[in-house]
């Protein structure tokens, strides 16, 4: 004997911002909404776009770590001066 698939109700956007973190649901899509594919594919877009604005922020912490590196260098640098005696 198989069970029948249990049929519940569409949740409203409430509901489903409601729901706790991790929560398992369903999905189904309603004739003339978009398929499993299509999400699929924004879920990729989203990702790639993701992923783009992720390298820019990588590729600026690199040169703002060689700013700062550069600046701790002259730092050093001057502070090591008046010590050697090579100031004023």
């Amino acid at each position: 004997m198989t069970v029948p698939e249990p049929n519940y109700p569409p949740l409203s956007t409430r509901e489903i911002q409601a729901l706790p973190e991790g929560a398992r649901v369903i999905v189904t899509w309603a004739e003339g909404n978009a398929g499993p594919n299509e999400y699929q594919q924004r879920a990729a877009d989203h990702l790639v776009t993701a992923t783009q604005a992720l390298v820019r922020v990588t590729s600026r912490l690199g040169i703002a770590t060689w700013v700062l590196v550069a600046l701790t260098a002259v730092l050093a640098v001057s502070a090591t001066i008046p010590l050697l005696g090579l100031g004023r």
